[in-house]
Protein backbone atom coordinates (compact mmCIF):
# COMPACT_ATOMS: atom_id res chain seq x y z
CA UNK A 1 0.00 0.00 0.00
CA UNK A 2 1.60 3.42 -0.93
CA UNK A 3 1.62 6.03 1.62
CA UNK A 4 -2.46 7.93 0.68
CA UNK A 5 -2.95 11.14 2.45
CA UNK A 6 -4.86 9.06 5.35
CA UNK A 7 -1.97 7.22 5.98
CA UNK A 8 0.35 10.06 6.48
CA UNK A 9 -2.00 12.17 8.84
CA UNK A 10 -1.60 9.09 10.99
CA UNK A 11 2.16 8.77 10.69
CA UNK A 12 2.34 12.83 11.30
CA UNK A 13 -0.03 12.96 14.29
CA UNK A 14 1.91 9.72 16.22
CA UNK A 15 5.14 11.71 15.17
CA UNK A 16 3.67 14.47 16.84
CA UNK A 17 3.08 12.64 20.17
CA UNK A 18 6.60 10.81 20.04
CA UNK A 19 8.64 13.29 19.36
CA UNK A 20 7.74 16.86 20.88
CA UNK A 21 10.59 18.34 22.57
CA UNK A 22 13.31 15.85 20.93
CA UNK A 23 16.24 17.12 20.04
CA UNK A 24 18.31 15.54 17.21
CA UNK A 25 21.86 13.66 18.15
CA UNK A 26 22.94 12.57 14.96
CA UNK A 27 21.91 12.85 11.05
CA UNK A 28 23.23 10.12 8.74
CA UNK A 29 22.52 9.57 5.22
CA UNK A 30 22.83 5.51 4.29
CA UNK A 31 21.99 6.23 0.53
CA UNK A 32 21.12 9.05 -2.01
CA UNK A 33 17.38 9.12 -0.79
CA UNK A 34 17.26 8.18 2.80
CA UNK A 35 18.29 10.33 6.22
CA UNK A 36 18.53 8.64 9.32
CA UNK A 37 17.94 11.17 12.48
CA UNK A 38 18.91 9.96 16.17
CA UNK A 39 16.87 11.60 17.93
CA UNK A 40 16.57 12.17 21.90
CA UNK A 41 13.07 12.60 23.34
CA UNK A 42 13.03 13.67 27.04
CA UNK A 43 10.82 11.22 29.88
CA UNK A 44 7.43 12.24 29.62
CA UNK A 45 6.42 9.37 32.87
CA UNK A 46 8.10 8.14 36.23
CA UNK A 47 9.07 4.89 34.16
CA UNK A 48 10.36 6.85 31.31
CA UNK A 49 11.81 9.90 32.88
CA UNK A 50 15.27 9.44 31.67
CA UNK A 51 13.76 9.26 28.06
CA UNK A 52 14.90 7.12 25.24
CA UNK A 53 16.78 7.39 22.01
CA UNK A 54 14.89 6.76 18.80
CA UNK A 55 15.97 6.43 15.17
CA UNK A 56 13.61 8.04 12.25
CA UNK A 57 13.63 7.27 8.88
CA UNK A 58 12.79 9.43 6.19
CA UNK A 59 12.98 7.99 2.87
CA UNK A 60 12.18 9.85 -0.92
CA UNK A 61 13.13 6.07 -2.50
CA UNK A 62 10.56 6.28 -5.42
CA UNK A 63 9.91 2.90 -4.89
CA UNK A 64 9.14 2.71 -0.79
CA UNK A 65 8.63 6.65 -0.20
CA UNK A 66 7.62 6.40 3.94
CA UNK A 67 8.66 7.70 7.55
CA UNK A 68 8.83 5.83 10.27
CA UNK A 69 10.86 4.48 13.17
CA UNK A 70 13.77 2.22 12.48
CA UNK A 71 15.45 -0.59 14.68
CA UNK A 72 17.80 -1.79 11.93
CA UNK A 73 21.12 -0.97 11.31
CA UNK A 74 21.97 0.49 7.89
CA UNK A 75 25.89 0.56 6.30
CA UNK A 76 26.87 4.92 6.27
CA UNK A 77 29.31 5.79 3.30
CA UNK A 78 32.56 6.43 4.68
CA UNK A 79 32.31 9.88 3.78
CA UNK A 80 28.98 11.65 4.35
CA UNK A 81 27.10 12.76 0.76
CA UNK A 82 26.78 17.33 0.23
CA UNK A 83 22.82 17.17 1.55
CA UNK A 84 23.58 15.21 5.21
CA UNK A 85 26.65 17.78 5.87
CA UNK A 86 23.76 20.69 4.90
CA UNK A 87 21.43 18.76 7.36
CA UNK A 88 24.03 18.37 10.12
CA UNK A 89 25.11 22.41 9.80
CA UNK A 90 21.59 23.50 10.14
CA UNK A 91 19.65 20.82 11.82
CA UNK A 92 22.33 19.50 14.84
CA UNK A 93 21.53 19.47 18.23
CA UNK A 94 17.34 21.02 16.88
CA UNK A 95 14.89 20.62 18.75
CA UNK A 96 11.32 19.24 17.23
CA UNK A 97 8.52 22.07 17.76
CA UNK A 98 6.00 20.53 16.37
CA UNK A 99 5.22 17.51 13.03
CA UNK A 100 2.03 18.49 11.02
CA UNK A 101 0.14 17.64 7.36
CA UNK A 102 -0.83 20.29 5.20
CA UNK A 103 -4.43 19.52 4.44
CA UNK A 104 -5.33 15.64 2.89
CA UNK A 105 -1.89 16.02 0.99
CA UNK A 106 1.16 13.55 1.09
CA UNK A 107 3.70 15.90 3.31
CA UNK A 108 4.94 16.02 6.65
CA UNK A 109 6.48 19.08 7.90
CA UNK A 110 8.72 19.27 10.77
CA UNK A 111 9.14 22.29 12.21
CA UNK A 112 12.47 22.11 14.55
CA UNK A 113 14.20 25.09 16.39
CA UNK A 114 17.69 25.49 15.93
CA UNK A 115 20.02 28.36 16.16
CA UNK A 116 21.24 30.41 12.79
CA UNK A 117 24.82 31.73 12.27
CA UNK A 118 24.14 34.33 14.25
CA UNK A 119 23.37 32.30 17.24
CA UNK A 120 20.06 33.46 17.30
CA UNK A 121 16.89 31.32 17.80
CA UNK A 122 15.18 30.09 14.75
CA UNK A 123 12.59 27.99 13.42
CA UNK A 124 13.56 25.68 10.34
CA UNK A 125 11.15 23.12 8.35
CA UNK A 126 12.14 19.87 6.66
CA UNK A 127 9.56 19.07 4.25
CA UNK A 128 9.26 15.67 3.23
CA UNK A 129 6.57 15.23 0.52
CA UNK A 130 5.82 11.61 -0.51
CA UNK A 131 4.78 11.56 -3.68
CA UNK A 132 6.04 7.82 -5.46
CA UNK A 133 8.78 9.13 -8.08
CA UNK A 134 8.40 12.41 -7.61
CA UNK A 135 9.29 12.20 -3.92
CA UNK A 136 11.68 14.64 -2.03
CA UNK A 137 13.36 16.08 1.02
CA UNK A 138 13.64 19.70 1.25
CA UNK A 139 15.00 21.63 3.92
CA UNK A 140 13.73 25.54 4.51
CA UNK A 141 15.03 28.50 6.38
CA UNK A 142 13.22 30.36 8.47
CA UNK A 143 12.67 32.95 5.99
CA UNK A 144 10.50 30.32 3.68
CA UNK A 145 13.53 29.95 1.05
CA UNK A 146 15.06 26.56 0.25
CA UNK A 147 18.61 25.71 1.41
CA UNK A 148 18.68 22.30 -0.32
CA UNK A 149 16.56 19.05 -1.30
CA UNK A 150 17.17 15.87 -2.27
CA UNK A 151 16.34 16.36 -5.75
CA UNK A 152 16.48 19.19 -7.94
CA UNK A 153 13.16 19.54 -9.70
CA UNK A 154 14.33 22.49 -12.79
CA UNK A 155 11.84 23.66 -15.50
CA UNK A 156 13.23 20.79 -17.60
CA UNK A 157 11.51 18.16 -15.10
CA UNK A 158 8.34 20.17 -14.48
CA UNK A 159 6.93 23.70 -15.58
CA UNK A 160 4.33 24.31 -13.23
CA UNK A 161 6.25 24.35 -9.79
CA UNK A 162 10.56 24.14 -9.52
CA UNK A 163 12.67 23.36 -6.19
CA UNK A 164 16.18 24.52 -6.14
CA UNK A 165 17.96 25.83 -3.69
CA UNK A 166 17.62 29.39 -3.23
CA UNK A 167 14.08 29.82 -4.47
CA UNK A 168 10.88 29.67 -2.35
CA UNK A 169 9.29 27.08 -1.49
CA UNK A 170 5.49 26.60 -3.19
CA UNK A 171 3.25 23.40 -1.80
CA UNK A 172 2.22 21.41 -4.52
CA UNK A 173 -1.40 22.54 -6.20
CA UNK A 174 -4.33 21.14 -4.58
CA UNK A 175 -6.59 18.54 -5.99
CA UNK A 176 -10.17 19.05 -7.09
CA UNK A 177 -11.26 16.53 -4.40
CA UNK A 178 -13.63 16.57 -1.64
CA UNK A 179 -11.87 16.57 1.72
CA UNK A 180 -13.32 13.94 4.46
CA UNK A 181 -14.22 16.83 6.81
CA UNK A 182 -16.47 17.84 4.11
CA UNK A 183 -18.40 15.68 3.50
CA UNK A 184 -22.39 15.26 4.10
CA UNK A 185 -24.66 12.84 3.45
CA UNK A 186 -26.57 14.85 1.39
CA UNK A 187 -23.81 15.87 -0.68
CA UNK A 188 -22.86 11.83 -1.46
CA UNK A 189 -26.48 11.35 -2.04
CA UNK A 190 -26.40 14.37 -4.88
CA UNK A 191 -23.21 12.98 -6.32
CA UNK A 192 -24.49 9.03 -6.88
CA UNK A 193 -27.69 10.08 -8.46
CA UNK A 194 -25.37 12.07 -11.08
CA UNK A 195 -23.06 9.75 -11.76
CA UNK A 196 -23.42 6.81 -14.21
CA UNK A 197 -25.16 4.34 -12.10
CA UNK A 198 -22.75 1.19 -13.51
CA UNK A 199 -19.97 3.00 -12.54
CA UNK A 200 -17.52 0.50 -10.06
CA UNK A 201 -18.16 2.10 -6.38
CA UNK A 202 -14.99 1.92 -5.56
CA UNK A 203 -13.62 4.11 -8.53
CA UNK A 204 -16.34 6.87 -7.42
CA UNK A 205 -14.57 7.19 -4.43
CA UNK A 206 -11.40 7.36 -5.47
CA UNK A 207 -12.24 9.63 -8.14
CA UNK A 208 -14.05 12.00 -6.02
CA UNK A 209 -13.20 11.98 -2.50
CA UNK A 210 -9.28 13.25 -1.11
CA UNK A 211 -6.68 11.35 0.84
CA UNK A 212 -7.87 7.82 -0.15
CA UNK A 213 -5.76 4.98 -1.42
CA UNK A 214 -7.23 2.53 -3.27
CA UNK A 215 -7.13 0.14 -1.13
CA UNK A 216 -9.16 2.05 1.64
CA UNK A 217 -11.52 2.41 -1.35
CA UNK A 218 -12.05 -1.20 -1.49
CA UNK A 219 -12.55 -1.44 1.97
CA UNK A 220 -15.22 0.95 2.05
CA UNK A 221 -17.17 -0.64 -0.87
CA UNK A 222 -16.47 -4.33 0.72
CA UNK A 223 -18.12 -3.24 4.05
CA UNK A 224 -20.72 -1.83 1.43
CA UNK A 225 -21.65 -5.10 -0.30
CA UNK A 226 -19.14 -7.78 -0.13
CA UNK A 227 -17.86 -6.85 -3.64
CA UNK A 228 -15.57 -4.48 -4.70
CA UNK A 229 -16.94 -5.07 -8.50
CA UNK A 230 -20.55 -3.68 -7.70
CA UNK A 231 -21.52 -0.63 -9.45
CA UNK A 232 -23.10 2.00 -7.07
CA UNK A 233 -26.37 1.76 -8.60
CA UNK A 234 -25.87 -2.29 -7.30
CA UNK A 235 -28.07 -1.31 -4.03
CA UNK A 236 -28.58 1.28 -1.54
CA UNK A 237 -26.65 2.22 1.63
CA UNK A 238 -23.78 3.15 -0.40
CA UNK A 239 -24.08 7.26 0.75
CA UNK A 240 -24.58 6.22 4.20
CA UNK A 241 -21.66 3.79 4.42
CA UNK A 242 -19.08 6.43 2.55
CA UNK A 243 -20.03 9.20 5.31
CA UNK A 244 -19.95 6.81 8.43
CA UNK A 245 -16.14 6.24 7.36
CA UNK A 246 -15.46 9.85 5.91
CA UNK A 247 -16.31 10.65 9.33
CA UNK A 248 -13.99 8.32 11.02
CA UNK A 249 -11.63 9.82 9.16
CA UNK A 250 -12.20 13.32 9.52
CA UNK A 251 -12.23 12.47 13.31
CA UNK A 252 -8.88 10.67 13.21
CA UNK A 253 -9.80 7.39 14.70
CA UNK A 254 -7.26 5.31 13.24
CA UNK A 255 -6.92 1.79 13.96
CA UNK A 256 -3.32 0.89 12.60
CA UNK A 257 -2.71 -2.99 11.29
CA UNK A 258 -0.26 -5.07 9.45
CA UNK A 259 -1.54 -7.77 6.81
CA UNK A 260 0.37 -10.76 7.01
CA UNK A 261 0.60 -13.66 4.53
CA UNK A 262 2.15 -16.47 6.28
CA UNK A 263 5.19 -15.12 7.54
CA UNK A 264 5.65 -12.24 5.73
CA UNK A 265 4.37 -8.61 5.95
CA UNK A 266 2.24 -8.34 2.92
CA UNK A 267 0.11 -4.73 3.31
CA UNK A 268 -0.66 -2.19 5.98
CA UNK A 269 -2.99 0.25 6.50
CA UNK A 270 -4.36 3.07 9.52
CA UNK A 271 -8.11 1.47 9.25
CA UNK A 272 -9.16 -2.04 9.86
CA UNK A 273 -9.19 -3.98 6.89
CA UNK A 274 -11.49 -7.11 6.27
CA UNK A 275 -11.64 -7.24 2.83
CA UNK A 276 -9.14 -10.21 2.75
CA UNK A 277 -11.35 -12.54 4.66
CA UNK A 278 -9.05 -15.07 5.79
CA UNK A 279 -6.86 -14.77 2.72
CA UNK A 280 -4.47 -12.32 4.90
CA UNK A 281 -3.78 -12.37 8.72
CA UNK A 282 -4.97 -8.96 9.97
CA UNK A 283 -2.82 -7.92 13.23
CA UNK A 284 -3.63 -4.54 14.60
CA UNK A 285 -0.19 -2.82 15.91
CA UNK A 286 -0.19 0.24 18.60
CA UNK A 287 1.70 2.53 16.55
CA UNK A 288 1.96 2.43 12.81
CA UNK A 289 5.42 4.24 13.22
CA UNK A 290 6.81 1.37 14.62
CA UNK A 291 5.47 -1.19 12.43
CA UNK A 292 5.77 0.14 9.29
CA UNK A 293 9.73 -1.21 9.95
CA UNK A 294 8.67 -4.41 9.68
CA UNK A 295 6.71 -4.17 6.90
CA UNK A 296 9.48 -1.91 4.65
CA UNK A 297 12.55 -3.78 5.89
CA UNK A 298 11.56 -6.95 3.78
CA UNK A 299 10.42 -4.67 0.59
CA UNK A 300 14.04 -2.80 0.79
CA UNK A 301 15.93 -6.18 1.50
CA UNK A 302 14.14 -6.87 -2.26
CA UNK A 303 14.85 -4.09 -3.93
CA UNK A 304 18.00 -4.01 -2.84
CA UNK A 305 18.91 -7.73 -4.15
CA UNK A 306 17.46 -6.78 -7.05
CA UNK A 307 20.02 -4.15 -7.75
CA UNK A 308 23.05 -5.91 -6.70
CA UNK A 309 22.07 -9.41 -7.31
CA UNK A 310 20.79 -8.12 -10.92
CA UNK A 311 23.74 -6.63 -11.67
CA UNK A 312 26.01 -9.11 -10.59
CA UNK A 313 23.46 -12.20 -11.88
CA UNK A 314 23.70 -10.73 -15.68
CA UNK A 315 27.82 -10.13 -15.50
CA UNK A 316 28.20 -13.77 -13.91
CA UNK A 317 25.20 -15.24 -16.91
CA UNK A 318 27.98 -13.38 -19.20
CA UNK A 319 30.74 -15.18 -18.30
CA UNK A 320 28.61 -18.31 -18.30
CA UNK A 321 28.20 -18.07 -21.88
CA UNK A 322 31.63 -17.12 -22.57
CA UNK A 323 32.81 -20.36 -21.04
CA UNK A 324 30.86 -22.18 -22.68
CA UNK A 325 31.62 -20.75 -26.23
CA UNK A 326 34.63 -21.39 -25.79
CA UNK A 327 34.34 -24.97 -23.98
CA UNK A 328 32.88 -25.62 -27.60
CA UNK A 329 35.68 -24.74 -29.87
CA UNK A 330 38.20 -26.30 -27.65
CA UNK A 331 35.84 -29.00 -28.09
CA UNK A 332 36.14 -28.84 -31.95
CA UNK A 333 40.01 -28.65 -32.12
CA UNK A 334 40.04 -32.14 -30.08
CA UNK A 335 37.65 -33.62 -32.31
CA UNK A 336 39.59 -32.21 -35.56
CA UNK A 337 43.35 -33.51 -33.97
CA UNK A 338 41.83 -37.27 -33.58
CA UNK A 339 42.37 -37.44 -37.30
CA UNK A 340 46.11 -36.82 -36.82
CA UNK A 341 47.41 -40.50 -37.06
CA UNK A 342 47.00 -40.61 -41.19
CA UNK A 343 49.52 -38.06 -41.40
CA UNK A 344 51.61 -39.91 -39.64
CA UNK A 345 51.03 -42.94 -41.75
CA UNK A 346 51.40 -41.02 -45.13
CA UNK A 347 55.04 -39.63 -43.66
CA UNK A 348 56.04 -43.72 -42.77
CA UNK A 349 54.54 -44.70 -46.00
CA UNK A 350 56.91 -42.54 -47.75
CA UNK A 351 59.63 -43.02 -45.81
CA UNK A 352 59.52 -46.58 -46.59
CA UNK A 353 59.23 -46.23 -50.32
CA UNK A 354 61.52 -43.34 -50.42
CA UNK A 355 63.91 -45.90 -52.76
CA UNK A 356 61.50 -45.62 -55.62
CA UNK A 357 60.78 -42.01 -55.63
CA UNK A 358 62.46 -38.74 -56.44
CA UNK A 359 61.82 -34.96 -56.59
CA UNK A 360 58.92 -34.10 -59.13
CA UNK A 361 57.15 -37.37 -58.33
CA UNK A 362 53.22 -35.92 -58.16
CA UNK A 363 52.04 -39.15 -56.12
CA UNK A 364 52.73 -42.50 -54.32
CA UNK A 365 50.51 -45.64 -55.12
CA UNK A 366 51.54 -48.06 -52.39
CA UNK A 367 50.45 -51.45 -50.64
CA UNK A 368 49.05 -49.64 -47.13
CA UNK A 369 50.52 -52.26 -44.66
CA UNK A 370 49.24 -51.04 -41.58
CA UNK A 371 45.67 -52.00 -42.95
CA UNK A 372 45.11 -55.68 -41.84
CA UNK A 373 43.07 -55.88 -45.13
CA UNK A 374 45.61 -55.01 -47.33
CA UNK A 375 45.27 -53.09 -49.93
CA UNK A 376 46.76 -49.68 -51.96
CA UNK A 377 46.45 -46.30 -50.52
CA UNK A 378 47.39 -42.85 -52.97
CA UNK A 379 49.46 -40.40 -51.14
CA UNK A 380 48.97 -36.84 -52.66
CA UNK A 381 52.35 -35.62 -52.86
CA UNK A 382 53.83 -32.03 -53.15
CA UNK A 383 56.43 -32.02 -56.54
CA UNK A 384 58.29 -29.25 -55.87
CA UNK A 385 59.83 -31.44 -52.92
CA UNK A 386 61.87 -33.94 -52.39
CA UNK A 387 60.92 -37.20 -50.72
CA UNK A 388 62.43 -36.82 -47.77
CA UNK A 389 60.95 -33.20 -47.17
CA UNK A 390 57.18 -34.29 -48.57
CA UNK A 391 57.78 -36.96 -45.21
CA UNK A 392 58.75 -34.16 -43.21
CA UNK A 393 55.67 -32.04 -43.94
CA UNK A 394 53.29 -34.99 -43.35
CA UNK A 395 55.44 -35.07 -39.81
CA UNK A 396 54.98 -31.65 -38.74
CA UNK A 397 51.33 -31.70 -39.60
CA UNK A 398 51.02 -34.69 -37.20
CA UNK A 399 52.90 -32.85 -34.45
CA UNK A 400 51.14 -30.02 -34.84
CA UNK A 401 47.75 -31.59 -34.95
CA UNK A 402 48.98 -33.73 -31.99
CA UNK A 403 50.03 -30.92 -29.70
CA UNK A 404 47.06 -28.85 -30.41
CA UNK A 405 45.02 -31.63 -29.36
CA UNK A 406 46.73 -32.32 -26.07
CA UNK A 407 46.26 -28.38 -25.00
CA UNK A 408 43.05 -28.13 -26.20
CA UNK A 409 42.13 -31.27 -23.98
CA UNK A 410 43.38 -29.51 -20.89
CA UNK A 411 41.92 -26.24 -21.71
CA UNK A 412 38.75 -27.75 -22.22
CA UNK A 413 39.18 -29.53 -19.02
CA UNK A 414 39.66 -25.89 -17.20
CA UNK A 415 37.21 -24.51 -19.34
CA UNK A 416 34.52 -27.31 -17.81
CA UNK A 417 35.94 -26.19 -14.31
CA UNK A 418 35.27 -23.34 -15.02
CA UNK A 419 31.85 -23.71 -16.11
CA UNK A 420 30.90 -25.85 -12.82
CA UNK A 421 32.23 -23.01 -10.81
CA UNK A 422 30.37 -20.03 -12.04
CA UNK A 423 26.94 -22.40 -12.22
CA UNK A 424 27.66 -22.54 -8.65
CA UNK A 425 28.12 -19.28 -8.49
CA UNK A 426 25.15 -18.66 -10.63
CA UNK A 427 23.08 -21.32 -8.30
CA UNK A 428 24.16 -19.24 -5.01
CA UNK A 429 22.89 -15.80 -6.50
CA UNK A 430 19.40 -16.86 -7.97
CA UNK A 431 18.93 -17.90 -4.40
CA UNK A 432 20.47 -15.03 -1.99
CA UNK A 433 18.23 -13.63 0.24
CA UNK A 434 21.10 -11.48 1.95
CA UNK A 435 22.82 -8.62 0.30
CA UNK A 436 25.75 -8.98 2.33
CA UNK A 437 25.95 -12.58 0.51
CA UNK A 438 25.93 -10.75 -2.46
CA UNK A 439 29.14 -8.83 -1.61
CA UNK A 440 30.77 -11.73 -0.63
CA UNK A 441 30.36 -13.71 -4.02
CA UNK A 442 31.29 -10.08 -5.93
CA UNK A 443 34.93 -10.00 -3.62
CA UNK A 444 35.21 -14.03 -4.83
CA UNK A 445 35.02 -13.33 -8.10
CA UNK A 446 37.44 -10.39 -7.85
CA UNK A 447 39.81 -12.28 -5.94
CA UNK A 448 39.50 -14.80 -8.94
CA UNK A 449 40.08 -12.51 -11.66
CA UNK A 450 36.72 -13.11 -12.98
CA UNK A 451 35.40 -9.53 -12.54
CA UNK A 452 37.60 -6.25 -12.32
CA UNK A 453 36.86 -3.12 -11.00
CA UNK A 454 39.09 0.46 -11.50
CA UNK A 455 41.63 0.70 -9.24
CA UNK A 456 40.62 2.78 -6.39
CA UNK A 457 43.52 5.58 -5.75
CA UNK A 458 42.84 4.75 -1.57
CA UNK A 459 43.85 2.16 0.45
CA UNK A 460 43.54 -1.63 -0.54
CA UNK A 461 40.15 -2.71 1.15
CA UNK A 462 40.51 -5.88 2.71
CA UNK A 463 38.88 -8.84 2.63
CA UNK A 464 35.47 -9.34 4.20
CA UNK A 465 34.84 -11.76 7.00
CA UNK A 466 32.79 -14.35 5.75
CA UNK A 467 29.06 -14.59 6.97
CA UNK A 468 27.79 -17.03 8.95
CA UNK A 469 26.13 -19.92 6.61
CA UNK A 470 21.86 -20.06 7.69
CA UNK A 471 20.96 -22.36 10.69
CA UNK A 472 18.40 -25.32 10.91
CA UNK A 473 17.13 -27.84 13.61
CA UNK A 474 15.60 -30.88 12.51
CA UNK A 475 12.73 -32.37 14.57
CA UNK A 476 15.42 -34.33 16.03
CA UNK A 477 17.41 -31.54 17.82
CA UNK A 478 20.32 -31.76 15.46
CA UNK A 479 21.44 -28.00 14.02
CA UNK A 480 21.54 -28.31 10.33
CA UNK A 481 23.88 -25.50 8.44
CA UNK A 482 23.91 -24.98 5.26
CA UNK A 483 26.55 -22.79 3.11
CA UNK A 484 25.01 -19.94 1.04
CA UNK A 485 27.94 -19.00 -1.21
CA UNK A 486 30.97 -20.99 -2.10
CA UNK A 487 33.00 -18.96 0.63
CA UNK A 488 30.75 -20.21 2.99
CA UNK A 489 30.46 -23.65 1.79
CA UNK A 490 34.49 -23.60 2.55
CA UNK A 491 34.11 -22.00 5.64
CA UNK A 492 31.38 -24.64 6.75
CA UNK A 493 33.23 -28.14 5.49
CA UNK A 494 36.51 -27.19 6.15
CA UNK A 495 36.91 -25.21 8.98
CA UNK A 496 33.37 -25.12 10.81
CA UNK A 497 32.77 -28.80 11.07
CA UNK A 498 34.07 -32.04 12.66
CA UNK A 499 35.28 -35.01 11.29
CA UNK A 500 32.26 -37.18 12.31
CA UNK A 501 29.74 -34.23 11.05
CA UNK A 502 27.44 -35.65 8.48
CA UNK A 503 28.08 -33.89 5.14
CA UNK A 504 25.54 -33.83 2.18
CA UNK A 505 25.60 -32.17 -1.89
CA UNK A 506 23.49 -32.97 -4.68
CA UNK A 507 24.80 -35.28 -7.24
CA UNK A 508 25.59 -33.55 -10.24
CA UNK A 509 23.66 -30.04 -9.79
CA UNK A 510 25.18 -26.96 -8.19
CA UNK A 511 24.24 -26.48 -4.71
CA UNK A 512 24.85 -25.33 -1.01
CA UNK A 513 27.36 -27.59 0.90
CA UNK A 514 24.62 -29.15 4.63
CA UNK A 515 26.34 -30.14 7.49
CA UNK A 516 24.54 -32.27 9.75
CA UNK A 517 26.35 -31.78 13.52
CA UNK A 518 26.28 -34.56 15.03
CA UNK A 519 27.65 -33.65 18.43
CA UNK A 520 29.65 -37.16 18.41
CA UNK A 521 25.57 -39.38 18.28
CA UNK A 522 23.83 -41.18 15.88
CA UNK A 523 22.25 -38.83 13.54
CA UNK A 524 18.75 -40.84 12.87
CA UNK A 525 17.08 -41.36 9.49
CA UNK A 526 14.31 -38.46 10.17
CA UNK A 527 17.49 -35.90 10.27
CA UNK A 528 19.07 -37.34 7.49
CA UNK A 529 16.01 -37.22 5.47
CA UNK A 530 15.59 -33.47 6.12
CA UNK A 531 19.07 -32.36 5.78
CA UNK A 532 18.91 -34.20 1.95
CA UNK A 533 15.80 -31.95 1.58
CA UNK A 534 18.20 -29.22 2.89
CA UNK A 535 20.93 -29.47 0.08
CA UNK A 536 18.35 -30.68 -2.60
CA UNK A 537 16.07 -27.34 -1.83
CA UNK A 538 19.35 -25.17 -1.74
CA UNK A 539 20.51 -26.46 -5.42
CA UNK A 540 19.97 -25.74 -8.83
CA UNK A 541 17.54 -28.58 -8.58
CA UNK A 542 15.27 -27.00 -6.76
CA UNK A 543 11.41 -27.32 -7.74
CA UNK A 544 12.68 -31.29 -9.34
CA UNK A 545 11.52 -34.39 -7.94
CA UNK A 546 13.65 -37.19 -6.30
CA UNK A 547 17.00 -35.42 -6.42
CA UNK A 548 19.51 -37.35 -5.90
CA UNK A 549 22.14 -36.17 -2.46
CA UNK A 550 25.21 -37.57 -1.37
CA UNK A 551 26.37 -37.62 2.09
CA UNK A 552 29.18 -38.97 3.85
CA UNK A 553 31.22 -37.79 7.01
CA UNK A 554 33.09 -34.74 6.97
CA UNK A 555 36.61 -36.56 7.36
CA UNK A 556 35.50 -38.10 3.12
CA UNK A 557 35.54 -34.59 1.91
CA UNK A 558 38.60 -33.11 0.41
CA UNK A 559 39.93 -30.15 -1.21
CA UNK A 560 42.50 -30.81 -3.94
CA UNK A 561 45.33 -28.27 -3.81
CA UNK A 562 44.33 -25.17 -5.72
CA UNK A 563 41.07 -25.82 -6.48
CA UNK A 564 38.63 -23.21 -6.71
CA UNK A 565 36.18 -21.79 -3.76
CA UNK A 566 33.44 -24.48 -3.05
CA UNK A 567 35.29 -27.00 -4.80
CA UNK A 568 36.25 -30.36 -3.71
CA UNK A 569 36.06 -34.38 -3.70
CA UNK A 570 34.44 -37.06 -1.79
CA UNK A 571 34.02 -40.69 -1.14
CA UNK A 572 32.42 -43.52 0.25
CA UNK A 573 29.19 -41.94 0.43
CA UNK A 574 25.52 -42.68 0.45
CA UNK A 575 23.02 -41.47 -1.67
CA UNK A 576 19.37 -40.75 -0.71
CA UNK A 577 16.97 -39.32 -3.35
CA UNK A 578 14.44 -36.70 -1.98
CA UNK A 579 12.03 -34.46 -3.18
CA UNK A 580 11.90 -31.09 -1.02
CA UNK A 581 8.73 -29.29 0.26
CA UNK A 582 9.19 -25.71 0.79
CA UNK A 583 6.67 -25.27 3.66
CA UNK A 584 8.85 -28.34 5.90
CA UNK A 585 11.56 -25.77 4.98
CA UNK A 586 10.28 -22.92 6.41
CA UNK A 587 9.25 -24.51 9.70
CA UNK A 588 13.04 -25.99 9.91
CA UNK A 589 14.35 -22.38 10.08
CA UNK A 590 16.42 -21.08 12.85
Amino acid sequence: MPFDAVTVGCVADELEDSLKDGRIDKIYMPSRSDIILNIRVPGRDHENAHGENKRLLISCNPSFPRVHFTRFQRENPSTAPGFCMLLRKHLANGKFICVTQPENERIIEFTIETRNELGDLANKKLIVELFGKNSNIILLHETGLIADCVRHVDSSLSRERIVLPGLPYFPPPPQNKISPKDVTLELVKSMLSSCDQTKKADAFILENFAGLSPLICREIVYLWGSDSDLGIGSKSGLADTICFYMDKLAQKKYTPVLLWDKNKPADFSCIEIRQYAGALTVAKVSKLTEALDDFFVEKERKNLMKDKGGTLLKTVDTLLARCWKKAALQEESVLAANGCEKYKLKGDLIIANIYKLQKGDRTLVTENFYDEKGGEISIALDHSLTPSENAQKFYSRYNKLKNTAAKAQIQYAHSLEDIHYIESVQNSLTQCDDPKIIDEIREELEQLGYIHLKPSKGKKKPPSRVTSPSEFCSRDGFTIYVGKNNRQNDYLTLKMSSSKDIWFHTKGFPGSHTVVISENKQVPDTTLYEAACLAAYYSKARGSSQIPVDYCPVKNVKKPSGAKPGMVIYDNYNTAYVTPNEDEIIKLKV
